[in-house]
C-alpha cells in the first residue's frame, strides 16, 4: 500500500477504542528535545487495529459481496494487506499490534539547520532493530549507529534504549534522550492535555524566527492575527476533538476565541449537509431502478457497480451514516482562558465529518499562499527603447 493510501485508512476508519494499554503520556513524550517546535505522536497499535477491524467490516458488507465489480476491488485490497504483512514480517513483528506510538519531533533554526528525531516505542524487539540497521546500511559507533554523515544539523543516526526504545534521527538529539536529558517545559501547555483517550495528536511552538517570517509572508490584513500565534495543538480521541490555540496578547486570544467557535459550528452544519448529500444521492438512484431499463451501452464491469449502487443504496447510506459521519452533529463547545492565553474548541461525536471541514480549510490556506505570485528571477532590468 502507498503512503498516501495508508493516510486515507487512517481518515476513514478512525480507531473506536484503545487496542491494549495505551502508554502513558510522561512515556510518549518523555524524549521530546527542549527546542523542538513541532511534535506529532500517534497511537500506532489503536489506529492500526481501527484500520483494519473498519477494513474488514467494509469488504463484508453485504453490498460488497453481492456486486462482482466491487468484489474484484476488495480482492484487490486484500492483497495489497497482504502484501503488505509479508513484507513487515521480514522484520519480526506486526504493526497493527506491536508498535505502541511513534512520536515524531523537529525543528527549524537558521544557526543549527533543521533536526528532527523520530521515537518509536515501545519495547522493541532487538532483532528487528537489527534487521532495519542491516536494511539501512547503518555503522556502529559505540551505542549509536551512523546512518547518514552529512545533513544541515549534522550525522543522522539510530539507537535502542534499554527499555526497548528506538530512536531515529539528529546524533546530538539521541544521545541526549539515551542520557534522558530532554526537557520540554515549552511544550508542556500544549501537551498536558494528552491521555489515554488521545490517539493522534500534533502540538507546535514557534519561535521568534518563524514568527518574522510569518510576519513577512502574511497578507497585510492576516500579519496581526498570524503573528500573535505562539503555537497550537490538534488532539483526536475516540470521543472527538480538540483544538488549541495559544496567543500572544488577550486582544487575540479573544479573536481567535471567535474563530474556533465560527470553524466549530461550521463543522457541526458540515454534518447536516453531507447527511443531506446522501439523502440526495439515494433519492437520485432510485429513479434508475431498475437499471436494466435505461438501456446504457455500458460495459459488464460499469454495469454491475452501477448495478449494486442502485439496489444496494439503503444499506450503502446506512454504512456510510453509520461509519464515517456519525448519527448526530458534534457537540461543540468553546473556551477562552484569558489568563492562560489559550482559546480551546472541543468537538464531542464520532465521524471524521469536521477533521474533514479543518483539513480542507488549512490546504485552502497553504494553496492561497502557493498561488501567490513571486518575485521573477529570470527576467532581467527593465530597458529602455533606444530612440530611432
Amino acid at each position: 500500500m502507498a503512503a498516501m493510501e495508508l493516510i486515507l485508512l487512517l481518515f476513514f476508519f478512525s480507531p473506536e477504542a484503545p487496542y491494549g494499554q495505551p502508554a502513558r503520556a510522561n512515556k510518549i513524550f518523555q524524549h521530546v528535545p527542549a527546542d523542538a517546535m513541532f511534535v506529532i505522536t500517534a497511537d500506532v497499535a489503536s489506529i492500526g487495529q481501527g484500520m483494519n477491524k473498519g477494513l474488514d467490516k467494509l469488504l463484508a458488507a453485504p453490498f460488497i459481496k453481492k456486486s462482482a465489480a466491487l468484489q474484484q476491488g476488495a480482492q484487490a485490497i486484500r492483497m495489497g494487506k497482504q502484501m503488505l504483512m509479508n513484507e513487515v514480517d521480514k522484520f519480526g513483528l506486526d504493526p497493527f499490534k506491536d508498535i505502541r506510538y511513534i512520536t515524531v519531533c523537529f525543528s527549524v533554526d537558521p544557526e543549527k539547520g533543521e533536526r528532527g528525531l523520530i521515537i518509536v516505542g515501545d519495547r522493541i524487539p532487538q532483532k528487528t532493530f537489527e534487521a532495519l540497521i542491516n536494511m539501512s546500511g547503518a555503522q556502529p559507533k559505540g551505542d549509536l549507529y551512523i546512518i547518514e554523515q552529512g545533513g544541515s544539523s549534522g550525522p543522522q543516526v539510530a539507537a535502542r534504549t534499554k527499555n526497548g526504545t528506538v530512536l531515529f534521527g539528529d546524533q546530538q538529539w539521541v544521545e541526549m534522550a539515551l542520557a534522558k536529558k530532554h526537557r520540554h517545559k515549552a511544550m508542556q501547555t500544549l501537551l498536558k492535555s494528552h491521555d489515554k483517550k488521545t490517539y493522534l495528536m500534533f502540538a507546535f511552538k514557534l519561535n521568534e524566527t518563524i514568527r518574522n517570517e510569518i510576519r513577512d509572508e502574511a497578507e497585510p490584513l492576516l500579519r496581526p492575527l498570524f503573528t500573535s500565534l505562539e503555537g497550537g495543538s490538534v488532539r483526536l480521541t475516540y470521543k472527538g476533538a480538540e483544538i488549541k490555540v495559544l496567543a500572544s496578547k488577550k486582544q487575540y486570544v479573544q479573536a481567535w476565541g471567535g474563530i474556533l467557535d465560527g470553524s466549530g459550528r461550521m463543522i457541526s452544519a458540515y454534518h447536516q449537509a453531507a447527511e443531506g448529500f446522501l439523502i440526495m444521492a439515494e433519492a437520485f438512484l432510485s429513479s434508475l431502478d431498475p437499471v436494466a431499463s435505461l438501456g446504457l451501452e455500458l460495459g459488464q464491469e460499469e454495469k454491475d457497480v452501477i448495478e449494486t449502487l442502485v439496489t444496494q443504496r439503503s444499506a450503502i447510506h446506512k454504512y456510510l451514516i453509520t461509519t464515517f459521519l456519525g448519527s448526530k452533529p458534534p457537540v461543540v463547545k468553546t473556551k477562552v482562558n484569558l489568563k492562560a492565553k489559550s482559546a480551546t474548541l472541543l468537538l464531542t461525536g464520532r465521524g471524521p465529518g469536521g477533521i474533514a471541514l479543518l483539513g480542507g480549510m488549512a490546504g485552502w490556506l497553504m494553496l492561497s499562499r502557493s498561488h501567490q505570485k513571486a518575485p521573477s528571477v529570470i527576467e532581467g532590468p527593465a530597458t529602455t527603447k533606444a530612440k530611432e
